[in-house]
């Protein structure tokens, strides 16, 4: 189809899932063919995608990609639209609108996972003993996971000094 037709009926199925608040990812999915039905203008607001088929629109019609409107998408993780974006080799050099709610698109994956390092945890004389794999803090170490364990001590029955120098041990 010519662009500006492609376009009307795209926009037909966002009004419908605005209206009816479900997304037909089925019918999405023929916009992924970007010679086919090809798109500038990527409003996908209120859409509840996956990373895949969100990444699928955005490859698909890269060359003419104007405007990007994720803003109140549901099920974007990120992780998976930034690899299948990168396997593909996207880059949107004509994009001059993005709009969005949650920046998880633009978290840089963790590329390298620290190597386990194997540890011995025993207490049996003359045996031998399995190893097990013990995380050290080098293994924590640029992981996406927010570790905060202040909530998880109890110091209202210490004063302040007590309480820092147990910190500091910690």
């Amino acid at each position: 189809l010519p662009l500006h037709a492609s376009s009307a009926v795209f926009n037909a199925l966002r009004d419908e899932w605005v209206k009816t608040g479900v997304t037909p990812t089925d019918a999405l999915e023929q916009f992924t063919d970007g010679n086919r039905l090809p798109l500038d203008n990527l409003p996908l607001s209120k859409a509840h995608l996956s990373d895949k088929l969100l990444a699928n629109l955005v490859a698909a019609n890269q060359t003419r990609l104007k405007s990007l409107d994720i803003s109140d998408v549901q099920g974007i993780v990120g992780h998976e639209f930034n690899r299948i974006l990168e396997e593909k080799n996207v880059h949107l050099d004509n994009l001059q609108s993005l709009s969005m709610t949650s920046f998880e698109i633009l978290r840089a994956p963790m590329v390298v996972v620290p190597p386990r390092k194997n540890g011995v945890y025993c207490m049996q004389m003359g045996g031998s003993c399995n190893t097990l794999p013990i995380l050290s803090e080098e293994d924590l170490v640029g992981s996406s996971i927010d570790i905060n364990i202040d909530h998880y001590m109890d110091t209202s029955d210490i004063d302040d000094n007590v309480a820092a120098t147990k910190l500091a041990f910690i």
